[in-house]
Formats: structure tokens, C-alpha cells, sequence
């Protein structure tokens, strides 16, 4: 047991995969997924010619052609698997590439490897499984393809799941598609009838080998890809052999191409011809309906227990080879988001940063949706049990497991059924030949875990507690305080002597502090993981509707009847604005309102009832909020009083005010007002507030207004003093951050630096391993030995009492459901008869409605009745008037017809008077044409007229002196004569 103090040279934080934020690179051989290369004890213990001899407890039986990379993928997830009591036949099915042959000769070397070879006249991969049957010499028998990849755990899972239920012929789990495709593939043998239709899952599955060789094996004739597989699945139905699917992603499938696919549901499908109605026929017992039923779930609540099963050895043993210190730690919840995981999260972060291997256990009755991501990206080695077992087989796979790891320490964090069963495993330890140490680790101050570890002290070997108020819990009583225990006990509403300890009358015997062995190792967390993201802080703010200036009070109460109802109250009236946000994220206040305080509405009501009911206009009530965003949002975050635990660490080290009530365990985190807010409420303050309560109702009393008993008025006084003196106080110091917002920003920077320095995850991680390792210890390890029977009857009635807490927490959770459901019903019927009340009163006011107007209808029948007597006048003035009007309807009929003959003649004359107007108008228009035609013909005669005259002019001059020319012709003639 030698431990290692450091933190390794060279660490490097590892992950895992995630299925709800699924990262396709993470396959189970990834360099950044953490990796224990356990080696079974039982290979190298007993050889013959460099094989290992013994019956393993699985057969790998592991396809390939070709394929060197993947085959040395898929070895390596075989190598990295937690059950190494296996062999791996691998079936050659003719390779001819030299660097695969050379890659299966290296494999064929080690001592739990054989190599078959196939030959080349075989026919498809059935036939290649089935020579790898022959030679199977597992109880069990796993199908894997090369290039196929395996979960750490999913080996030991499934041999386990069918060990412990004979009636299942085979077992697998859900499927990551990577590569070509990504997907995840969640067919499961639920779905039975889904088969006659298409293959609903993979290839990768346990079988056992009894089966397969009731069956014969593969179909040698079903050659086509993808469907010997289901052709086998087919088979067993047939012969009334089933299996079941586990809700884990154990195995990866490498999707080359565009071969395999998912459809809508999720179903892996082979993109080939497939003849369905050929291939059913094959079946006619599953034609008529006639399948097998499905397995039930490896749900506990419902499954009975057999006291002599714990008598068995484990089905099958795992013993393997250690190296490094090894710490097993058994735990009741995985949620890494409260006080009991977180701690657990980073006490293993801590000792695998040193070396460490540890693995996990969850021992809870159920893990429900709870993601232990957190805890596998630390170790491969986290196993959930009720995923794969039943409660009745928790003590012997804890027994397996300490033989199987064999760990230096068996640490059991808040588990009470560890507790419980804790005599059977100190007796099985006590029979290995290394044999572990037991320790009891208590995280938080709740007295009930306390008590069940100090009543187990006497078998333990070493007890670690976080804090100085979990040692407390521990020592003499001589040093309690009697108002402190006065409040757990008002707070969680038990009625107990004032003078007892958890419901008993007698004192807790006191005990000598030497003679039990237990060590504080402070509280620690990593502040480098809790710093202001201001991306959150501003998404969680805009998703809450709250500014990024409004201070932002953070209350941690499920339920408005309790304390933080009251401050809410309280704080109502408010002048500096502010933002209240309610979330369930812890436990509710333990104190159940007296039936007469202000509060108590009924023990239904919910916050937005409440809220609503207040008219709480700042307040908001979310569910849908993680603890790490409220930590990134808020600025302000109440811890009631008597709440055993919270996120003080993480909220202080996020920089957030605590307020929280001094004396309170998580008051020690705070260590004085510069880093929080330390409410403090005197005796002498309740004791006032008791003695007026219990005056005024002895006045009510007097008066006849009062009944109750004395011991009720005292203890309902009781509860309203503290509960009213507490909300005066927290809200005079919630009042003062508000009103002094820069007080805010410095209390929380002090918180952040005491946590820094005194509560940071290496040194508490260091003085983990210092107190599991040091000289001290050691030398206390030795205890008296427990015989078995003793064991057997400790496991047997923690089983019993597992049982029956989770047939409580099953009839708890429906009765929830039912209680949810009347809710709903009363709420409707309230609305139903706020509804018909409304109605009822419309209804009122429609009848005096209805009296007006029947007074209105006698009013107009008597007037009615005079305007009859006058209507019965004018009968006869209208039956004159009628005669005269049919004269004048006669007299009408007759100019009616001149009319007509007149609008006749009109019509005529109208039609020739627009005859007449378009002849006018044609004559009118060729008269304009005719004008204009002569005036340009006057035009042209004018100037015709002016041309001849000029002609005229010139003939005439030429006439005249022609005449000159003549005369003077004819006198000269005449002379001449």
C-alpha cells in the first residue's frame, strides 16, 4: 500500500463519450479516453506451449480480411477491456495482403490469441463464425468484426447480465456508427416484432454457447452481407431462445461507405436487395405470431430475492494483475451535480492525477436518466449496477469486484446499502490474500449517513470527514450544543428528548477517542473549473428574461411552504430592484409549516402558484436550469438554515455572496463576513418571540378563540420564532448587498481567494492520499475478522432493505405521479368551478334582466291594446282610402298606358331627332369640307386670277407696242406710199 502524494509528471486530463453531446472521435481507443490495460492473472499464472490454460469466460470471436489497422483497432479495445479472463480467436478469412498477414502472425503470439484460418472454398462469414465455434472454448461467445470496436466494461457487463439470468440466450447493448457515418443506433431485442420486417440490431452480441450449438451455428447458405446476423436472430425466435438489449452504447460499428445507414427509428439497415417474403417463410412458427417473449428489464423493485444466492461464489472469476495503488469507491448516486457527487468526482480526480486507478460503483436501486460521464471520463472502471444486475446480486459483484480489482481501499461514500452490507464485505475481504482496507468517507453533515457510519465504526478501518463540523459529529457529546441540536431537531421536524441522539432516549455513548480511527482531510474543489463564464452568464440571463445590470438572488428550496417562501415574503416590499430566481436543485427545507403559519397554503402548492398568489412580480421559478448556470448567473445565492449541505465551495469560488446561517456546516466555508454573509439569530431572540406567541394565544385561549394543546402551542410558537426570526435576519443582510451593489463584487473576490487558498482540490487531494498512506493509518488497519455468517445475514438484510427502499422510492415516484395527476384534476376543477361560478352569475344577471323586460312587455301590451282600438278605426278610414285607391290605381293603369304609347312616340321621335342630328352633323361636316375645298379653290383662282392678270398686263403692253410698232409701220408705209 504504498501511496504516491504527487500529482504524476506529465498528467493529462482525459474524456470520454458523451451519447447526449456524442463526439465521433472518441472512439474506446482514443488517446484522450483514460485506459487501464488490466492483464488477467490467469493467462501468465499456468501455460502450455505459450497457450493459457482453463476454460475462459469468453470467446472474442473476431472477423477479418485484410484489414491491419483495423484489426489492431479492434485488439486494442480488447486489450482495454475490464474482464481479461477471455481468449480471442481470430478468423482469417484469406487474407493476402503482407502487412495483414504479418499483423495476425504478431497477434497469434500472445498466450490468449489463437489465429484460424479459413479457407478460401468457404462461403460467407457464417461459415467463418461457425469454425471459430468449434474451437470456442467460453461459456459465452461474442461476435466482432474488425475494424469493430468495444467499451471497456461492455465484456464484463454483459457476462454478468447473462450470468445472473439463465433464462437470456443473448445479450448486446446500444451502437455508436462512426466513420463514413455517424449515428447512434438504439434497435434493441425489445422490439420483436420489428424483426419480421429488417435486422434491429448488430452483429456485436453475446451469445452463449450452448445456444449456438443448439442451433448449429451460422446458416452456411445465408451468404448476402448483413443478413447471417439475422438470419440467427430469426433462428432463436424460432426455437423460443431470446435475449434482451441493455440501455448502454457498448460497441462501436465502422460504417464504410454508404453499406449501412439508419432509418428514421433508428434501426441499422443494409442498403441491399433483401427478398422479406422469401426470407420469412424460413419461419413459419414466427409467421402465426409466436415469438418469445422479451426479457424483462434488469429493473430491482419488482424482482425477488433468494437469500441463498449470496451463499455462491461469483459465476466466474477475473483476478488481475496490479501494478499501482487501486481504490474502489461504492457510491449511491452518479450526479456529479450535488454535494455527495461532486465530492466523490474530485476525490477520484484527485488520485488518478497521483497514479491511481479506481473504480467506480453505483449501488443505487436505480440510476434513472443520471449521466456518469463525469466519472468515465476520470476512470474506464465505472460501472452503474442497476443497468445490468439486480439488487439481490449487488453483495456478490461487490465480491467479485474486490477480488477481481483487488484494491488497497474500499472507500464507501454515502452509500447506506454499502453500510449496510459492509459485515459481508469485510468477510469476503477478510478471505483474499490481499486483503483491503475499508473506509468510510462522509462528505456532508446529515446526521443519518453520520450515524450509520459511526455505527459502523467498529468495522471500518479508517473514517475521513470533509469538514470540522463532520468531525464534530463524531466526538463525546459532553461538547454539543444545545441550541444547535434544539434546531436540527425543530428544522427536521423529529420529536425526540432533548437529551437524545437521533429518536433515541438514551445518550450516544460516549467512546475514546483513540480507539477509532478518524481523520479530516479538508473540502476541495478546482476553481480553475468555476470561474465567471460571461457567454452563460449572458445566455442563462436572456433565456430568464433578467438584465445583465439586475442583481440576480439565487434560493435553493423545492418547496414555497419553507423557509425561503417566508423571506420571499419578506422581501416583497423591496425599494432596491433585484431579481429573485427559485430552482429545486437541493433538498427542500426540512420544516414542515405548522398548519397555522402564514405561509402554509397546503402542502400542494406549488412556487408559480405561489408566486402568483404574492404577486411576486420579481420572482422566477425555473426547472430548466442546471446548477452550473444558476453558479454562472447569479450574484447572490440564500442557503436556508439547517440545510446540511449546498454548493457553498462552487459558489464561492464562482465569486458568488453567500448568505447562510452562522453555526450551519456550510457556515465553516465562509470564516467571517468579508467572504459572505453570516446570519446570526441569539436565544434570547427566539425565546421573546416564543414568550409573545405563547402570550397572545393564552389571551386567544381566555377569549374562547383558542383550542389547542399545550405541547402544540409550545412547539407551534417554537416553529414560528425561529422561522420569523431567521427570515428578519437574512433578509436585513440580503437588504445590505442590495443596497451597497459594490459590496457584492468584493465579498465575492474574497470568497474566491479563500477558496483558492485553503480549499483547492490538490491539497485536499494531497492529504487524501497522505491520511489513506501515512504510518498512522497503516498501523490501525488491523481489525477483529467477522465470520461469513455473520456477512451473509448483514447482506442479506442490506438487500432486504434495498428492496424495499426501492419498491418505497417506485410507489413514492407513482404516488407522485398520481398526486400530480389529482393536482392537475383539482386545479381544473377549480378552474371548472370558477367557471360555472361565473356562468351562475351571468345566469343571475340575465334573469333580473328578464323581470325588466317582462315589465317592459305589460307596459307595451296595454299599449297595444289602445293602439288595437285605434288601428280598429283606421281599419274602415283605410278601407275607403282603398276604394278610392284602386280609382286611382285604374285612373293610373290608364295615363300609365298613354304613357307608354307617349315614351313610344318619343322614343321615335328621339331616335329620328338623332338621325336628323348625325345627318346635321355629316351634312355640317361636308359643308366644313366643301368650305374648305372652295376656299382653297378661291385661293388658287385668286392666284390664277393674279397670274392671268400679270399675263394680261404684259399682252396688253405687248399689244400696245405692237400697235405703236404697227401705226408706226403703216404711217411710214404711207410715207413711203
Amino acid at each position: 500500500r504504498a501511496g504516491k502524494f504527487e500529482v504524476q509528471p506529465g498528467y493529462t486530463p482525459t474524456t470520454t463519450f458523451d451519447p447526449q453531446h456524442p463526439d465521433y472521435s472518441l472512439t474506446p481507443i482514443a488517446s484522450s479516453r483514460p485506459k487501464y490495460w488490466y492483464i488477467s492473472e490467469h493467462k501468465h499464472s499456468s501455460t502450455k506451449n505459450g497457450k493459457a490454460e482453463g476454460r475462459p469466460v469468453v470467446s472474442v470471436v473476431v472477423y477479418t480480411r485484410d484489414s491491419d489497422t483495423g484489426l489492431q483497432d479492434t485488439m486494442e479495445s480488447l486489450f482495454a477491456q475490464t474482464l481479461q479472463n477471455i481468449e480471442i480467436i481470430i478468423v482469417d478469412d484469406a487474407s493476402d495482403k503482407p502487412e495483414s498477414r504479418a499483423a495476425l502472425q504478431e497477434f497469434a503470439r500472445l498466450p490468449h490469441v489463437r489465429l484460424l484460418k479459413v479457407p478460401v472454398s468457404a462461403k460467407g462469414r457464417g461459415a467463418a463464425y461457425n469454425a471459430a465455434m468449434i474451437n470456442a472454448r467460453g461459456e459465452y461467445v461474442f461476435i466482432l468484426d474488425s475494424q469493430n470496436m468495444l467499451e471497456p466494461t461492455c465484456l464484463e457487463v454483459f457476462a454478468w447480465h447473462l450470468s445472473t439470468n439463465p433464462a437470456l440466450g443473448f445479450v448486446k447493448g446500444y451502437t455508436v456508427a462512426y466513420d463514413a457515418r455517424n449515428f447512434l443506433h438504439t434497435g434493441s431485442f425489445a422490439d420483436r416484432s420489428m424483426f419480421r420486417t429488417r435486422n434491429q440490431v448488430t452483429n456485436a452480441a453475446m451469445i452463449r454457447r450452448t445456444v449456438l450449438a443448439q442451433l448449429g451455428g451460422f446458416d452456411r447458405e445465408v451468404t448476402a452481407p448483413g443478413m447471417a446476423g439475422w438470419d440467427l436472430w430469426m433462428r432463436c425466435a424460432e426455437a423460443g431462445i431470446w435475449g434482451t438489449t441493455l440501455p448502454l452504447y457498448m460497441d462501436w460499428m465502422h460504417v464504410q461507405g454508404q453499406s449501412y445507414g439508419a432509418d428514421d427509428k433508428g434501426s441499422i439497415v443494409y442498403k441491399g436487395e433483401m427478398n422479406t417474403v422469401e426470407f420469412m417463410e424460413r419461419y413459419p412458427r414466427l409467421q402465426g405470431g409466436q415469438w418469445p417473449r422479451a426479457a424483462p428489464s434488469p429493473s430491482m423493485a419488482g424482482s425477488a430475492f433468494e437469500r441463498d444466492r449470496l451463499q455462491d461464489t461469483p459465476p466466474f472469476p477475473n483476478r488481475l494483475m496490479k501494478e499501482v495503488p487501486h481504490a474502489m469507491m461504492i457510491v449511491e448516486t452518479l450526479d456529479s451535480s450535488n454535494e455527495i457527487g461532486s465530492a466523490n468526482l474530485e476525490s477520484v480526480k484527485q488520485m488518478v492525477k497521483r497514479g491511481w486507478q479506481v473504480t467506480i460503483v453505483d449501488v443505487s436501486p436505480s440510476s434513472g436518466n443520471v449521466s456518469f460521464v463525469p466519472f468515465s471520463s476520470l476512470t474506464p472502471d465505472t460501472l452503474s449496477l442497476s443497468q445490468f444486475i439486480q439488487i439481490g446480486d449487488y453483495p456478490r459483484f461487490l465480491r467479485y469486484l474486490m477480488e477481481s480489482r483487488q484494491p488497497d481501499f474500499v472507500f464507501l461514500s454515502g452509500s447506506e446499502f454499502a453500510l449496510q452490507i459492509l459485515p459481508f464485505l469485510k468477510a469476503c475481504g477478510q478471505m483474499m490474500s490481499y486483503q483491503p482496507a475499508f473506509v468510510g468517507y462522509v462528505h456532508m453533515v446529515e446526521p443519518v449517513h453520520a450515524h450509520l457510519v459511526d455505527a459502523s465504526r467498529s468495522m471500518l478501518d479508517l473514517t475521513l470527514v470533509s469538514t470540522n463540523a463532520q468531525l464534530s459529529l463524531f466526538e463525546d457529546d459532553s461538547g454539543d450544543n444545545q441550541l444547535g441540536r434544539l434546531m436540527l431537531r425543530v428544522l427536521k421536524d423529529k420529536k425526540i428528548p432533548e437529551v437524545g441522539w437521533r429518536g433515541r432516549s438514551e445518550p450516544r455513548p460516549s467512546r475514546a477517542w483513540s480507539e477509532n480511527l478518524v481523520v479530516r482531510v479538508n473540502a476541495g474543489i478546482d476553481s480553475s473549473a468555476s470561474r465567471s463564464d460571461f457567454a452563460r452568464r449572458a445566455s442563462v440571463r436572456a433565456s430568464l428574461g433578467v438584465s445583465a445590470q439586475s442583481p440576480l438572488v439565487w434560493l435553493l428550496d423545492a418547496s414555497p411552504a419553507g423557509f425561503s417562501g417566508s423571506l420571499l415574503e419578506a422581501l416583497k416590499d423591496e425599494d432596491e430592484p433585484f431579481v429573485a430566481v427559485v430552482s429545486p436543485h437541493m433538498p427542500p427545507f426540512h420544516h414542515a409549516p405548522h398548519a397555522h403559519s402564514s405561509s402554509a397554503m397546503g402542502a400542494s402548492e406549488t412556487w408559480p402558484e405561489f408566486i402568483d398568489r404574492i404577486d411576486l412580480v420579481n420572482t422566477i421559478y425555473t426547472t430548466n436550469t442546471t446548477m452550473a448556470d444558476m453558479l454562472a448567473t447569479a450574484d447572490v445565492v440564500v442557503i436556508p438554515p439547517g440545510m446540511p449541505f449546498g454548493p457553498v465551495l462552487q459558489a464561492m469560488a464562482g465569486s458568488l455572496v453567500v448568505v447562510a446561517a452562522k453555526g450551519d456546516p456550510v457556515a465553516e466555508f465562509l470564516v467571517d463576513q468579508d467572504t459572505g454573509i453570516l446570519v446570526e439569530v441569539s436565544d434570547a431572540d427566539i425565546v421573546s418571540r416564543v414568550q409573545a406567541a405563547l402570550a397572545q394565544h393564552a389571551d386567544s385561549s381566555v377569549s374562547g378563540e383558542g383550542s389547542m394543546e399545550d405541547s402544540a402551542d409550545e412547539e407551534h410558537a417554537l416553529h414560528q420564532a425561529i422561522r420569523e426570526e431567521y427570515v428578519q435576519q437574512y433578509s436585513i443582510g440580503i437588504r445590505k448587498l442590495l443596497k451597497s451593489k459594490s459590496s457584492v463584487s468584493t465579498i465575492g473576490k474574497s470568497a474566491r481567494d479563500v477558496v483558492t487558498s485553503r480549499y483547492s482540490a490538490d491539497v485536499m487531494g494531497q492529504r487524501f492520499v497522505q491520511a489513506l498512506c501515512s504510518p498512522l493509518t497503516q498501523s490501525r488497519l488491523a481489525k477483529p475478522r467477522i465470520p461469513l455468517e455473520v456477512g451473509l445475514e448483514g447482506a442479506a438484510r442490506g438487500v432486504e432493505h434495498s428492496l424495499l427502499l426501492a419498491r418505497t422510492y417506485e410507489l413514492t415516484r407513482r404516488n407522485a405521479a398520481q398526486d400530480k395527476t389529482i393536482l392537475s384534476m383539482t386545479q381544473d376543477d377549480k378552474k371548472k368551478e370558477n367557471s360555472l361560478r361565473e356562468v351562475i352569475e351571468k345566469v343571475r344577471m340575465r334573469e333580473t334582466e328578464i323581470l325588466e323586460l317582462q315589465d317592459d312587455l305589460r307596459a307595451r301590451e296595454n299599449d297595444i291594446q289602445d293602439a288595437q282600438k285605434s288601428a280598429s278605426e283606421q281599419a274602415e278610414r283605410i278601407q275607403t282610402l282603398e276604394k278610392e285607391l284602386d280609382e286611382v290605381k285604374e285612373h293610373t293603369d290608364k295615363h300609365n298606358k298613354k304613357d307608354k304609347t307617349y315614351h313610344e312616340g318619343a322614343e321615335n321621335v328621339w331616335r329620328e331627332y338623332t338621325a336628323l342630328i348625325k345627318s346635321h352633323d355629316e351634312l355640317q361636316a361636308e359643308r366644313d369640307s366643301l368650305e374648305k375645298r372652295l376656299s382653297r379653290t378661291a385661293s388658287d383662282l385668286d392666284k390664277c386670277t393674279d397670274k392671268h392678270s400679270k399675263k394680261l398686263k404684259t399682252l396688253d403692253a405687248f399689244l400696245h407696242d405692237a400697235t405703236e410698232a404697227e401705226a408706226e409701220a403703216g404711217a411710214s408705209h404711207h410715207v413711203s406710199v
